[in-house]
């Protein structure tokens, strides 16, 4: 039975790795890679692999706020363990959270930066 581009790309997307994706579909891992060397298909595997990413980082970004308010909930526990464990974690994400604004605002400053040298240029 030949593997159609569709079926290679949708195994992949629901496959942890080449190996089993080719496993899955009785081919070689090989044959996955020297596909995957197409472009059109490689380009066509991303952009749904990019869709796929993007709508689970919606899912998970509407329920972000839910599960903070969880885990703020969790820090008043009477568990001093599960009290520790929430408060701690909530320092470290807030630690991460601060650290990508500040990224983010960096990585803005220099595109600002970069185009109004554009412009002059």
């Amino acid at each position: 039975m030949k593997v159609t581009d569709d079926d290679l790309i949708q195994t992949l997307l629901t496959s942890s790795s080449a190996a089993e994706a080719a496993k899955a579909l009785g081919i070689s891992r090989q044959s996955v890679c020297k596909r995957l060397k197409n472009p059109i298909l490689r380009e066509k595997f991303s952009n749904l692999r990019r869709q796929a990413l993007e709508s689970s980082a919606t899912v998970l970004s509407q329920n972000s706020t839910a599960a903070a308010e969880r885990l703020a909930e969790l820090s008043k526990s009477a568990n001093e363990q599960i009290a520790l464990a929430a408060a701690t974690r909530i320092l470290q994400l807030s630690a991460a959270a601060v650290d990508r604004i500040d990224i983010l605002e960096r990585l803005d400053n220099l595109e600002m930066l970069t185009e109004n040298d554009n412009e002059r240029g």
